[in-house]
Order: structure tokens, then C-alpha cells, then sequence
């Protein structure tokens, strides 16, 4: 292989990253973004608090050897606190959906962490009985889980997440290769 073989070699290999990182790019964004507008579609039903859903959401990124995207949810329950919860004489109003409250007389917010001390919202609990303990924490019949992987869900956060690769890929390629 001459000299002109060696130069030639270098350049489809540097294209060929410039590919790769393309790529790489164009998946990890293509997944947020398409993750984001499912969760926005969840919250138009919902009256949750997208931190809420977001810890029970997990995006493993692609790298340049593994070029895959994989999402997973959690399935749980979602606590109370995270339905718009607020603490009222009677006890904890929430909304689950948009447009309607309710209320769970006789119940509250624990907001300390036995830990650490420090004043962090723990949940909405209730006491057995009449004594001060024990006490149970409050969930919601709503499981993110559950709702983000139906069907239905899926299909939009597929056709999402194709439509923002093809553009966020070739925009990110023709930003690698021109700026050599």
C-alpha cells in the first residue's frame, strides 16, 4: 500500500468515527427527547410532578462500543406527595387527575430523614389505629411503569424517537464532517 493508499485509509476512517459519533449522539438525544414527550402526553392525564416519574424512569446511554439505547421503568407505585399533595387541617388533599381532589382525612407529611436529619419530603402516611405508631405510607393506584409501556405508548415514543434520529443525526453528521 503506497502513500496515497495510507491517506485514503485515514480518511474513511476518520469519516467513519465522525459516523459513529453521529450516531452515539443521535440516539442519546433521540431518546430523552422522545422519553420527554411520552411523559409530557402521561402528564396531560395526570396531575403528577415529573420528578416523580423521573425516578422511576432509567436511560442507559449508547457508547461507541455498545451503539444501543435501552430505557426502563420501574414498576411501582407512585407515593402521594407527588399528586400536587397539600397539608390541610383534615389531613392530605391530592389530585391523581387533573380537574379533581380529594381528601384522606387524619393523614400527613413526614419530612425528616432519620438519617441524615435533614428535611426531606419522605411521603404521605397514615396511622393504624389510634396510636402514634404504626404508621403506612400512602401510594396511588397510578404506576408509570404500567402506563409509559402500554401499547399505546410505546407506538408514539417509537415514531418520536425515529423522527428526531434521522434529524438530529444528520445534522450532528454534517456538523462532524465539516469541521475539519
Amino acid at each position: 500500500m503506497g502513500r496515497i493508499g495510507k491517506e485514503v485509509s485515514k480518511v474513511f476512517k476518520s469519516i467513519q468515527r465522525d459516523i459513529d459519533k453521529a450516531t452515539v449522539y443521535a440516539l442519546n438525544e433521540s431518546a430523552k427527547s422522545a422519553l420527554v414527550h411520552t411523559i409530557d402526553k402521561l402528564r396531560e392525564t395526570y396531575n403528577v410532578k415529573k420528578a416523580g416519574i423521573n425516578k422511576l424512569v432509567k436511560i442507559r446511554k449508547a457508547t461507541f462500543k455498545k451503539q444501543e439505547v435501552v430505557l426502563s421503568f420501574q414498576d411501582k407505585f407512585m407515593g402521594l406527595q407527588y399528586f400536587s399533595a397539600r397539608q390541610t387541617k383534615k389531613g392530605i388533599t391530592y389530585g391523581v387527575k387533573h380537574g379533581k381532589r380529594d381528601l384522606l382525612e387524619s393523614a400527613f407529611f413526614v419530612r425528616k430523614d432519620s438519617n441524615t436529619k435533614k428535611k426531606v419530603l419522605r411521603g404521605v402516611f397514615k396511622r393504624k389505629g389510634k396510636e402514634r405508631l404504626p404508621i403506612k405510607k400512602i401510594y396511588t393506584g397510578v404506576n408509570p411503569g404500567k402506563v409509559l409501556t402500554t401499547d399505546q405508548s410505546l407506538d408514539r415514543m417509537t415514531i418520536d424517537f425515529f423522527k428526531i434520529y434521522e434529524e438530529r443525526f444528520y445534522s450532528k453528521l454534517e456538523y462532524f464532517l465539516n469541521k475539519k
